[in-house]
């Protein structure tokens, strides 16, 4: 059993030994991460809630290798995919964000380190958990941070969630259905995609055809810009803005960002690194 202690309030430490004595009681091995003084510049840099997700991973990744286990298992419910849905919708995700919480996931992390996680009770409503827990006269720890609404998630579990439930008493698990499915159509799109970029991507050229849809060009270009070395995080803006020089079939028309570039040229996009601009571009 693994926990990660975050040090974002003086009481977390507590959370740690109810944790320890849960594990000693249950006969299982058990294993805490504690965050240590000076992240003071990276939560400033990165936001606490960032920070945090990305601390506890590679926390989790390294408990996992010591523990030699090949998967972690989280508590993630119904409702918990439903919160995530919601918030990503109405923060203009793309289909490839839209899917939410994945029920098995390798998350590659920044360190280098792969984690496979793997969350069994997506599908069951809290409500659900709760009373299970109840009958098995088992007692459970609310994380304390729960309380504020400085926190996004937490202002649309307290404020949105139960309004949705009171009109759809069912919605955590019509939403973990959505989500399945859009995973699933994510997965096709990347595989197609994949299949484009192996027969038309030379690194810093792509060769384009006409007759490709646009949600699949758009794809396209959010492998394209990872195999580029962008990272995982690629704005949608970014995104789109890079597929309109596919669709608009111009000659010489550029996307120019902060220190690169993109060109359309007669049937292909090419990638322009700083130093290699030409004349034309300018930081738009």
């Amino acid at each position: 059993m693994f926990h990660v202690d975050h040090s974002l309030r003086p009481t977390s430490f507590s959370d740690c030994e109810w944790v320890k004595n849960l594990a000693q009681r249950l006969g299982l091995p058990f294993l805490c991460c504690t965050a240590t003084e000076g992240n003071e510049k990276q939560i400033a840099e990165k936001g606490v809630e960032a920070w945090a997700r990305e601390f506890r991973y590679e926390s989790l990744a390294d408990m996992a290798t010591q523990a030699e286990v090949d998967a972690i298992a989280t508590g993630h419910t119904a409702d918990d995919q439903m919160e995530t849905l919601l918030m990503r919708v109405f923060s203009g995700s793309s289909l490839q964000g839209a899917g939410a919480i994945r029920n098995d996931r390798d998350i590659l992390l920044a360190s280098g380190l792969n984690l496979r996680v793997i969350r069994p009770i997506l599908t069951i409503q809290r409500n659900e958990l709760e009373k299970a827990l109840t009958d098995l006269q088992q007692s459970w720890l609310e994380d304390e941070t729960n309380i504020s609404e400085d926190f996004l998630r937490n202002a649309v579990r307290k404020r949105i969630t139960p309004e949705v439930i009171r009109l759809f008493p069912q919605a955590p698990q019509k939403s973990a259905s959505l989500a399945s499915d859009l995973n699933e159509l994510q997965e096709f799109l990347k595989n197609q995609a994949v299949n484009y970029m192996s027969r038309h991507c030379s690194g810093k050229i792509l060769a384009l055809e006409p007759l490709v849809a646009p949600v699949l060009q758009r794809e396209i270009i959010r492998l394209w810009l990872i195999e580029l070395g962008f990272g995982r995080e690629i704005s949608r803006g970014l995104i789109e803005r890079i597929t309109n020089l596919w669709q608009v079939r111009s000659r010489n028309r550029e996307v120019a960002h902060r220190s690169f570039a993109f060109i359309r040229r007669k049937d292909s996009l090419e990638f322009i690194p700083e130093g290699d601009w030409p004349v034309s571009c300018a930081d738009k």
